[in-house]
């Protein structure tokens, strides 16, 4: 069987474990681990999710304690926040791993620093002209490399720059987030100014894009006039606090266009409508689509959909 790419592994688990087919999403992820090895910080986390729910405790902290064996950590916090675990909470051996992972959380803060993918066209397919720059911004518990992936068609196309930033706020091997907002936009801000320093030349025009919480603060920093895009791109956006937005939009005074991209079966997609509609009622240019079956991830097209958004 082909090895497929690690995301689509992931939608493909999520729609099997969203659907309740669990004994289908547990074979899923035996094979997942056997193509991604490096990534049994992602899947012995479902598994243990898998094994609690079904009220399996000892099945549950196996799989956790596999993943602390190999030298990978998932934050506490993000563990005991997870209502999947909750049958696992009160463990002893539970609770030890906590403990183990809490360590190597605060000995990894140490060390991690904002990082920056930059990726462009092959030389026989770059233009005399200028090119848009998409800055894309991950989701929680995501990486810049992985996220990159999802936005390269662009790229290979020879119909833009890339530069897919990662935040310094780590939740996990291999995971990370935007939690603390003011720390994500003064990292963000600093990574696009230097790169349209060093590249003004080239670049056409900027856009924004991001998923989930990464695409939240997309929207944040554009119009909080930080950083000036002529699109945002939105997959299944998340947003930090609504009443913020409202105002952010009410007194918005720069042009941009917004593309919200949605998935029917997304627990945030009202958010997402919502703010479409602020958006609209405020004069500020807005096209959603919401994907039917579509849960919290990209659609399968997306590389169409982002074709056609670089076209207008």
């Amino acid at each position: 069987m082909k090895k497929k790419a690690f995301h689509v592994y992931q939608n493909e688990f999520f729609d099997l474990y969203l659907a309740g087919k669990i004994a289908e999403a547990l074979e899923l992820i035996d094979e997942i681990e056997s193509n991604y090895p490096s990534k049994a910080f992602k899947t012995k986390y479902w598994e243990a999710c898998i094994y609690s729910l079904k009220n399996k405790k000892k099945l549950a902290i196996k799989a956790l304690k596999e993943l602390e064996n190999t030298g990978y950590w998932i934050s506490p916090e993000v563990l005991l926040h997870d209502r999947d675990l909750e049958n696992i909470n009160n463990e002893p051996e539970y609770i030890e791993i906590l403990n183990v992972f809490k360590k190597r959380q605060a000995d990894a803060a140490k060390l991690s620093t904002p990082l920056k993918i930059e990726l462009n066209p092959p030389a026989a397919g770059i233009s005399s002209g200028k090119l848009p720059l998409i800055v894309a911004l991950h989701w929680r518990m995501g990486d810049a490399e992985e996220f990159a992936t999802l936005w390269k068609g662009a790229v290979e196309n020879g119909r833009a720059r890339l530069l897919a930033l990662q935040s310094s706020q780590q939740v996990g091997t291999g995971m990370f987030c935007w939690d603390d907002v003011e720390i994500a936009k003064k990292e963000v801000k600093a990574q696009v100014q230097e790169y349209l320093n060093n590249n003004s030349s080239e670049i056409s025009q900027l856009i924004l894009g991001g998923a989930s919480q990464g695409a939240g603060l997309a929207l944040e920093l554009a119009l909080e006039d930080e950083l000036k895009p002529e699109k945002l791109i939105l997959v299944v956006p998340a947003f930090r606090d609504m009443n913020y937005i409202k105002e952010l939009i009410k007194n918005n005074k720069n042009n941009f266009k917004v593309y919200i991209i949605a998935g029917e079966k997304d627990m945030l997609l009202k958010r997402a409508e919502t703010v479409k509609e602020l958006l609209t009622e405020n004069n500020i240019h807005c096209v959603m689509s919401i994907y039917p079956g579509m849960g919290h991830t990209f659609p399968e097209d997306f590389n169409k959909v982002l074709m056609n958004i670089l076209d207008e």
